[in-house]
């Protein structure tokens, strides 16, 4: 090593306090052992992962043979149960500067949350040193995704008229989980006809397909939202292979997200009536505009082949509001009169009732604004989706009557309508709208789907009459 001195002097208007002079000691890196540390002092690892894995680096020289002992000491992570205790000494040959530990991690399947356990250096040989940090503490993140009850006992007055006993997701809650609940009596008895259930979902979806065009190149310019511009020139300044304009790939690129909350009430069938009550407040989000090539229910298609972000909007499915009731009444009356008894038992009703807010409409241009060949193109300032069809109401009507044959037959006859109040229900609608070439709408966009022209929806009012015969 070789030193540097410093010295301060003739000092102007102010006093000269100790220290005055300094030493610089600059280290032959080229001869020196060096110094031995961990890269980090905190590991953050996955229990899924299958090893844990710590660098310890060489600094200040690497020359000659150096070694240094490690080994690993449990926190609140259990030998065994959440990682393999592990020692060792690492050998850095001549010249090497990074040497790794491995550390196995044990998949265990059992919910606990995060836990750690720490590493330690020791003992360098070799003529190194160690420096800090020496320690470290590696934390391993649950895997595993658990559910139970916020608080194991709940109090509320008779008079709450509703009870809500909170459950927690914990730990990891990137998966779909669910889980069944039910009530037991205690001293407290249940209702005898009636059931009330609430319903929570969430599910994320990753790798989900698109269809892409994978031979732009060189875009010529941007649109005033910032959207590529491709050339209509084939060339192989424009292609990845100028044999072909476009060539489509399916890509598993798209992300999305849907949460749900489902509130039901029932009523099991008694004093000749049954009625089941369920309403849905839920909301749907994806990157992946997936085209009816690969959908029932296909989208547009990408706006933007550089970045699947400006394409995030509802689902083509975004279904935000729905309200479903099915209601069976077959009333029981008793009279004397053997014709009028007749004429009023044996009648079943039935009433299936559909209210829901409408799905979303995807505005387009009727220009290929950038030259992607997808056609795909929406005008500025328009998001993915962003309007939606008018909602929907639909009520069915279903009668029926048993009538005796003999000892052994029964005859039935079925009367059922559809869309009994025949209400106007869009399915679709043509929302393609003039723009210039730059995207701007020449026209005023429509501020509801119902804006445009309609171009499908669900059956006018229908009747149907069936028989059957049971023998």
């Amino acid at each position: 090593n070789t030193t540097v001195l410093f010295y301060l002097t003739n000092v102007v208007n102010t006093l000269l306090y100790d220290p005055s002079n300094a030493v610089l000691t600059i280290i032959d890196t080229t001869t020196a052992p060096g110094q031995l540390a961990l890269t980090a002092a905190t590991y953050v690892v996955g229990e899924g992962d299958t090893n844990a894995y710590l660098t310890v680096s060489r600094n200040n020289g690497h020359a000659g043979i150096v070694s240094v002992n490690y080994g690993t000491t449990p926190g609140t992570a259990v030998n065994g149960l959440n990682y393999s205790t592990s020692t060792g000494t690492l050998t850095f040959g001549d010249g090497v500067t990074n040497k790794i530990i491995t550390v196995p991690l044990v998949d265990n399947g059992v919910v606990q949350g995060p836990v750690n356990f720490s590493i330690a250096l020791s003992a360098p040989a070799g003529g190194a040193t160690l420096v800090s940090p020496t320690n470290a503490v590696v934390t391993i993140l649950d895997n595993d995704a658990g559910i139970s009850f916020a608080t194991a006992t709940n109090t509320l007055p008779e008079n709450s008229g509703v009870v809500n006993i909170n459950v927690l997701r914990l730990y990891n809650t990137n998966v779909v989980s669910t889980v069944a609940y039910t009530t037991v009596d205690g001293t407290a008895h249940h209702g005898v006809n009636f059931a009330a259930t609430v319903g929570v979902s969430y599910t994320r979806g990753y790798n989900l397909p698109l269809v892409s065009n994978i031979n732009l190149i060189n875009p010529t310019g941007v649109l005033a939202d910032g959207r590529p511009i491709y050339n209509t020139a084939i060339n192989a300044g424009t292609r990845v292979d100028p044999r072909y304009n476009a060539i489509f790939e399916t890509q598993s690129l798209g992300e999305s997200n849907y949460t749900a909350m489902t509130l039901q009430l029932a009523h099991r069938f008694s004093h000749g009536i049954q009625w089941d009550l369920a309403y849905t407040l839920a909301k749907s989000e994806d990157t992946a505009p997936i085209t009816g090539t690969l959908s029932v229910q296909g989208d547009a298609g990408r706006e933007d082949p550089g970045s699947l972000e400006r394409d995030r909007g509802p689902n083509v499915l975004d279904q935000r509001h729905t309200f479903v009731a099915s209601i069976v009444a077959q009333p029981s009356v008793n009279v004397t009169n053997g014709v009028m008894s007749a004429l009023l038992n044996n009648n079943q009703f039935g009433l299936a009732v559909l209210f829901a807010s409408g799905i979303p409409v995807n505005v387009r241009s009727n220009r290929e604004l950038n030259n992607d060949a997808i056609a795909s193109d929406r005008p500025l300032g328009v998001d993915r989706n962003s309007l939606r069809l008018p909602a929907r109401y639909n009520v069915d009507a279903r009668y029926s009557r048993q009538v005796p044959i003999g000892r052994r037959a029964t005859a039935e006859v079925i009367a059922e309508v559809k869309n009994l109040f025949n209400t106007e229900q869009w399915s679709g609608v043509t929302s393609t709208v003039m723009t210039d070439a730059g995207g701007s709408p020449t026209t005023p966009i429509p501020a509801t789907g119902d804006g445009f022209a309609p171009s499908g929806g669900y059956e006018q009012r229908q009747f149907q009459l069936g028989f059957k015969v049971r023998f």
